[in-house]
């Protein structure tokens, strides 16, 4: 059951005489067979039929419910503004102004942004373990909550379980970005989704992981945190005032899709993309790429002749996998033989520690950094990922991904990894594609001419110092610190990623912030200035540094050897400045 799926549909099949909203008229002014065409038909406005987000009476209000069901919670809101306005209503509707918040610098540049609309007092800890997080609350008893972002960008977990118990133990609320953990539920062998884990508020981007378009977002809430009605009233008054009050029904009708897609097929489909996902780590590790510890968990094979292995016909050619690949091909006989290792039991349930699904491989051990080997994937064989840093590549797999789709993406990292190791040495001499700067993004954050050490990685070409020494390593936009499989490869040092600024004394306000003078500064020149904006490696979206934070020596460093590697950097414009504040707080 889709209701307002089907009730767009069901309108727009109608053939209305449209002297309504939106101007195209159900796609006639545009032109017939363009981009538009067919898909505005569906572009609808609030109708009888259609109801209306922000007071859903009808087929939203249905589809809502039916989505509360379907992802354990109390409450369901459908979201048109991605997760950033379910973080934003999350924030608000949990913090008075003026309160404490206990958060996790891990945190994505959307819950600074909440915390400066709510004038909250941010109480910065990492990592967040329980350990840190029982700590932060000692510190702060005064806390109203805690907020944890989980998945973090690289699929790592953290404890959720335990860290709620210590938040509800001193009568904190707990909020949870997990815009990447939409899929969760689904499934009896990754992690527990937050609700099932006990949190009272959490987001979740369904475009990210589900059969979902963009912008598509859910926000949900415990049937603790219902109990209050002045929350829900808050949450539903934020949220009328941060969404648009033009809601997309496209995209919500996409959002009332998976959900019901997921009911009906995620199950068996998360398995099927669990076992691919699996035999890539395990070829990737043979091909030499360094893969997390807790990544690989052998299980007998599902069936891979399963619906989703149909959802994308398209075929792609590649030059035949190696032996040791095809040994370990989904389906292999010699699979089911083998012991099962499980990677955590959680209550009797064998589950994953980590979101396998998001796959990330380490690049260092075969001589190329993660930004020179998503260029080559692009360049070489047109397979864009989600992004890369100094270290690492990072490459989400959805059920929409077929087994074609990652034998397609093996093929081309064990070429990449051939070609890497048959080079005269690491990271100097590389093929043609493995450009330094990330594809398409020429010209970008670029190290002037005039940096010390130069910015290519053609034959001959000077290697960064952070890469040479480590500096940065992993921990430079929030990678985790994981070391690789195999025992004659290096661990990577478990170096925090960030330089954390001292808990800021007074809460964080948008418009103070806004209105206070600003001027760009050459980055170099910047160490000992207070930021005025976010300074952010994108993606993840992890902030470097938030305005009225102070830019150490350390920071510049820091960013100027991501510069260097080529990593994306929004927050210093193109001629490397950033921007800072022209005079102290309070002057």
């Amino acid at each position: 059951m889709k209701p307002l799926y089907d009730a767009v549909m069901e309108y727009a099949n109608s053939f209305p005489y449209a002297f309504h909203t939106p101007g195209h008229k159900l796609g006639k002014g545009f032109s017939s067979g363009g981009a538009f065409f067919d898909v505005a038909g569906f572009d609808l406005t609030e109708l009888p039929e259609t109801d209306n987000l922000h007071y859903p009476e009808g087929p939203v209000k249905r589809a809502q419910e039916l989505a509360a069901i379907a992802f354990h919670s109390a409450r369901t809101w459908f979201l048109v503004n991605g997760s950033t306005c379910g973080v934003h209503a999350m924030i608000t509707a949990a913090c008075r102004p003026g309160s404490k918040l206990i958060i996790s610098r891990d945190f994505h540049m959307s819950a600074y942004n909440g915390m400066t609309l709510a004038c909250v007092k941010p109480c910065y800890t990492y990592p967040p373990t329980p350990r840190m997080i029982r700590q932060a609350a000692d510190k702060n008893p005064d806390a109203v909550a805690v907020y944890v972002t989980r998945p973090s960008y690289f699929g790592e977990m953290c404890e959720l379980e335990e860290i709620v118990e210590i938040a509800h133990s001193r009568n904190m609320r707990v909020l949870v970005d997990e815009a990447h953990g939409a899929h969760l539920v689904f499934s009896e062998k990754l992690p527990f989704c937050a609700m099932d884990a006990g949190a009272d508020l959490c987001v979740q981007s369904a475009h990210k992981t589900l059969v979902a378009l963009t912008q598509g977002a859910y926000m949900h809430a415990s049937a603790e945190a219902v109990k209050e009605n002045s929350l829900v009233y808050r949450i539903e008054t934020a949220l009328r005032s941060i969404q648009t009050s033009s809601p997309s029904y496209i995209i919500m009708s996409s959002l009332d899709y998976a959900r019901e897609n997921m009911q009906e097929h995620g199950s068996d489909e998360l398995d099927r993309l669990l076992f691919l996902c699996e035999d890539f780590y395990k070829c990737m590790e043979k091909a030499g790429y360094g893969v997390p510890l807790d990544a690989i968990d052998y299980g007998e094979a599902p069936d891979t002749t399963s619906r989703g292995a149909q959802l994308d016909s398209t075929s792609h050619s590649a030059a035949p996998l190696d032996a040791a690949s095809k040994s370990e091909a989904p389906g292999a006989t010699n699979r089911g033989a083998q012991p099962r290792r499980v990677a955590k039991s959680v209550n009797g349930q064998n589950r994953y520690r980590r979101d396998i699904t998001r796959l990330v491989l380490n690049t260092r051990k075969i001589g190329l950094t993660g930004v020179m080997a998503e260029a080559a994937l692009f360049n070489k064989f047109n397979i864009r990922i989600e992004t890369s840093d100094i270290d690492n590549i990072v490459m989400i797999a959805t059920i929409a991904d077929t087994e074609e789709d990652f034998r397609y993406l093996k093929n081309a990292l064990y070429t990449i990894a051939n070609e890497a190791r048959d080079s005269e040495t690491c990271f100097g001499s590389c093929a043609a594609g493995y450009s330094a700067a990330k594809p398409g993004a020429a010209g970008h954050n670029a190290m002037s001419p005039g940096a010390t050490e130069p910015n290519t990685a053609c034959p001959g070409a000077t290697v960064p110092g952070a890469l040479k020494s480590g500096v940065g390593r992993d921990r430079a936009n929030g990678a985790p610190g994981f070391c690789f499989r195999s025992s004659e490869q290096p661990e990577i040092a478990d170096a925090e990623w960030q330089v954390f600024p001292e808990n800021v004394s007074a809460p964080l306000c948008f418009y103070d912030n806004l209105h206070r003078e600003a001027q760009y500064s050459a980055l170099t020149s910047a160490a000992g200035m207070t930021a005025a904006a976010l300074v952010t490696p994108y993606p993840p979206g992890i902030p470097l540094l938030c305005p009225g934070e102070i830019i150490t020596p350390e920071l510049v460093e820091k960013i100027v050897n991501l510069l260097r590697a080529g990593i994306k950097i929004n927050g210093i414009d193109g001629e490397n400045r950033i921007c800072v504040y022209r005079f102290p707080a309070g002057v």
